[in-house]
């Protein structure tokens, strides 16, 4: 299940914009679609932009969607995974265990995943262990 958006103070239109772009990825149908959400507004994307994202293609990938042969798709997805290593801090608990998750199973499902991604996020597990759930820290260990 993709993070939910934290509550709080400040970031008003920048939250609601980061709340728009999740209903149009998670209102996608494809990973295709998805990437196409990616391919025009990753400059937008927050952390939980990126978790959604990557969770959601990483469900479509695992059903039999093939993307690891569509250039364009493949070029949206490294656009992606340099997203997820500029906001990996950002990340809650739940974000870095469901892009974590999502990122093995797309190699799981024979898609070329960029390992300082992997790395970035991984590297946050640390800072927010202590937050996890039980489902977050299975779904970690299993991706590392």
């Amino acid at each position: 299940r993709p993070a939910q958006p934290r509550g709080g103070r400040g970031g008003g239109d920048a939250n609601k914009s980061a709340k728009i772009l999740n209903s149009r990825i998670s209102g996608s149908s494809s990973a295709r679609e998805i990437l196409g959400v990616v391919r025009e507004a990753h400059a937008e994307f927050n952390a939980f932009n990126v978790s959604t994202a990557f969770h959601r293609i990483a469900v479509s990938v695992s059903k039999g969607e093939k993307i690891s042969d569509d250039k364009d798709a493949n070029e949206s997805l490294r656009l992606l995974m340099k997203v997820a290593e500029r906001k990996a801090k950002q990340m809650d608990s739940q974000a870095v265990s469901n892009t974590l998750w999502a990122l093995a199973k797309l190699t799981e499902s024979g898609v070329d995943v960029v390992a300082t991604a992997v790395r970035a996020v991984s590297a946050e597990t640390t800072r927010v262990a202590g937050q996890m759930e039980p489902q977050a820290v299975s779904n970690v260990l299993w991706a590392l």
